[in-house]
């Protein structure tokens, strides 16, 4: 699809600009937030995938769709490759820690490997899916948005503050 949108818009018949982001959490977010911000707040095994230890570049939701609103209303983002503001990479064990540190209590975690993910896809299409993903979660994954960030000005939310958020909307919608 990424493929045919760029060549409509390399023949002039349709101009794109093309936004990434990495794995995303923050409020309205029904895929990955609940796992991560509804364990710590239940009280639950909050899942770890692949290797804790590995640095990964995650973004908030909301900038995702700050980002989208300027690329779309500015003609310089045509044409182009964008990457969302997302605050430098940090470890999901560091995520918890500072999931902890906000409420004040030890989140319990547990790290879910390749070969449970495979084993769950025998019985679950999501996990099977999720089997050639999981190098983003065994290695480092980390995104560069400098270039979103010098040509358009925006900056991440900080991560205390989209912690914060995503803690207090969640707490709403549980």
């Amino acid at each position: 699809m990424t493929e045919a949108l760029e060549l409509a818009h390399n023949a002039g018949k349709l101009p794109i600009a093309r936004v990434r982001g990495s794995d995303f959490w923050g409020p309205d977010d029904f895929a990955a937030t609940p796992f991560i911000f509804g364990s710590a707040l239940t009280g639950k095994r909050a899942s770890i995938l692949g290797n804790k230890h590995k640095p990964h570049t995650f973004t908030y939701a909301p900038d995702f769709g700050k980002a989208l609103a300027i690329a779309g209303t500015n003609d310089t983002a045509l044409g182009e490759i964008w990457h969302v503001p997302s605050n430098p990479p940090i470890t999901q064990i560091e995520l918890f820690n500072l999931i902890s540190a906000e409420l004040d209590k030890h989140v319990k975690t547990r790290v879910v490997g390749t070969r449970l993910i495979r084993l769950l896809g025998l019985f679950n299409p999501n996990m099977r899916e999720m089997v050639e993903m999981m190098y983003q979660w065994n290695h480092p994954f980390v995104m560069d948005s400098s270039k979103f960030e010098k040509t358009f000005g925006m900056k991440a939310t900080s991560v205390n503050e989209a912690i914060n958020n995503t803690l207090s909307w969640y707490r709403k919608h549980i």
